[in-house]
């Protein structure tokens, strides 16, 4: 070695005594703590600060490299490259620099002759592409593949690597769930719209589901002194709108997503920094405003503008269920009778996210846990056992989840979203037929009374979102009508929407029977095909909706 060492110390720095190789090293996977582990202990103690990544080496010509150090899109050919039957269009690699480059030593050539090997690397990111010769070969033969022709900025270069397609991971969160995130980005948007990157986990221990959006502005750029309220964070009943922070760089979050998935492996704990904050709400935000991508996901939700704060609460505290001393509604009207009494309990707000580490370390992601100021909320039922309650009245609780059953974070979102009661049918003559019974026709009739003047008009507020344009979505109406398969479930969940309004004016009557059980104000449902004779389909609406 020292004997090397002396002869390359003797070489001077003409260029000539210089064989200079020119080697690039595509990015391909992110390597995990379980794969580390198997490394070399050298490997481990040299990189013990940085994430490592499997890259793959290819040796490039001197233009090819300087035009990637200058930030340029390089097309390479691909070591095998996938060709048509005729040879019309084949596949072939589009790269440019996100750094860092290195310059090797000069060592002596151990075949002789007094010349040095010097190598030039610069590490890179790839992505196929195709080249024709013979037009529409390419979308033909393969369509999922961008036109290298088509590849001129690396905005495009991004659309091809990230695409339109949803891609997943999985991570371990402190309690040993394996949980599934997704992420996706709209490339190529055929409306027009900003870039936005979406990321989705659903709920699990005692977080809910939570999906943030972020977008950049109409130029292309991610940050910059105008752009505001490009980031969101919708779990629980808000859509939390915030300013993308500074360090925070979807592409690089989009890029680290698929050399994840590509590594084929479980987040681990080693794999992850956790980061709890609290989302503070500082005002209120037009959604008219908002990137249409949020617009649409927040519709029926509470729009706010809200700042992420450090958390003064740990992981534990925010994952771990646990509901909040049980507080009764006596003083919005609490129900009650002989038999059974309605309260309200809580349970902490919370969801969580990966995302990259935005700093060096042998972390890959950052485990954010955020929490909404505001708990949530579940009115619950008790029953009080007294003589006569059952089974006279078997439906004392059938209206919300008994408070005693629940025990767990699942349970509670469960009796969140279930749909309390069974829905009644009435005829066209349902006042006649009494369909529902006077109590529960009273209670509707009530509720929607009371509808109409709560909260500035929930009810028209409701019901502008079936049809009014302009209305909540812009333009258009909100309703799917022109879509087959979002036709059902969008007024599926529009009913309940105006369910769930309905039974937040639901008055009740508590009659002077002793054991009358609470009656909900539920919506009921009719069937057209059928009038109340049988004879043939309705010829107008029921009695009760008309009158």
């Amino acid at each position: 070695m020292a004997e090397k060492l002396q002869q390359m110390n003797q070489l001077t720095s003409d260029e000539n005594q210089f064989s200079t190789d020119y080697l690039i090293k595509v990015k391909r996977s992110r390597v995990g703590f379980m794969d580390r582990a198997k490394l070399t202990k050298e490997t481990n103690e040299f990189c013990k600060e940085e994430g490592i990544i499997n890259t793959e080496d290819k040796s490039v010509k001197e233009r090819e490299f300087e035009a990637l150090a200058g930030g340029e899109i390089v097309i390479l050919d691909k070591d095998e490259e996938s060709a048509s039957n005729e040879d019309q269009c084949w596949i072939k690699e589009a790269c440019t620099n996100p750094g860092p480059n290195a310059c090797g030593y000069g060592w002596p050539n151990p075949a002789g002759g007094g010349i040095s090997a010097h190598q030039l690397s610069a590490t890179v990111v790839c992505v196929e592409c195709c080249v024709e010769t013979t037009p529409g070969c390419c979308r033909k033969m393969f369509p999922d593949v961008c036109i290298c022709q088509d590849i001129t900025h690396k905005t495009v270069l991004m659309d091809c690597i990230l695409g339109n397609d949803t891609h997943e991971i999985d991570y371990k969160d402190p309690s040993g769930s394996v949980v599934r995130q997704t992420i996706q980005f709209n490339a190529f948007n055929p409306e027009g719209n900003p870039r936005a990157l979406r990321l989705h986990v659903h709920a699990h221990d005692n977080f809910q589901d939570m999906t943030m959006i972020m977008h950049a502005a109409a130029s292309g750029y991610w940050h910059h002194a105008t752009l505001k309220n490009n980031m969101l964070l919708q779990f629980g009943k808000r859509c939390h709108i915030l300013d993308l922070p500074s360090d925070v760089f979807p592409m690089d979050i989009g890029v680290n997503f698929l050399e994840t998935e590509s590594g084929n492996f479980i987040l681990n704990q080693e794999d992850q920094i956790i980061s709890t904050n609290t989302l503070i709400v500082t005002g209120a935000v037009d959604p008219q405003t908002l990137h249409p991508d949020i617009q649409k996901l927040c519709q029926g939700f509470q729009v706010v503008k809200s700042e992420m704060v450090p958390a003064n609460q740990s992981y534990a505290d925010v994952s771990t269920f646990k509901l909040s001393p049980v507080r009764d509604i006596a003083p919005v009207g609490m129900q009650m009778t002989s038999c059974c009494t309605q309260q309200v309990v809580s349970s902490i707000t919370g969801a969580c996210i990966q995302w990259t580490n935005p700093v060096t370390g042998t972390a890959i992601h950052v485990h954010l846990v955020v929490t909404d100021d505001a708990e949530t909320d579940l009115t619950c039922c008790n029953s009080n056992g007294n003589v006569g309650c059952s089974p006279l009245y078997p439906a004392c609780c059938e209206c919300n989840c008994p408070c005693a059953d629940i025990t767990s974070a699942e349970i509670f979102r469960e009796c969140l979203s279930r749909p309390l009661v069974l829905r009644k049918p009435i005829t066209q003559d349902s006042i006649a037929n009494n369909d529902l019974g006077a109590l529960h026709a009273s209670n509707l009739i009530r509720a929607m009374g009371n509808l109409q003047g709560a909260n500035g008009g929930s009810l028209g507020y409701v019901a502008n979102f079936h049809g009014d344009a302009p209305g909540p979505c812009g333009a258009f109406s909100c309703c799917p009508h022109g879509s087959s398969l979002e036709f059902l479930p969008w007024h599926r969940l529009y009913s309940v929407q105006m369910d769930t309004e309905l039974r937040t004016q639901s008055t009740g009557v508590t009659s002077s029977t002793a054991a009358q059980p609470f009656t909900p104000a539920t919506l009921p449902y009719w069937d057209w095909t059928t009038n109340s004779a049988g004879t043939g389909p309705m010829t107008a609406l029921p009695d009760l909706v008309s009158s």
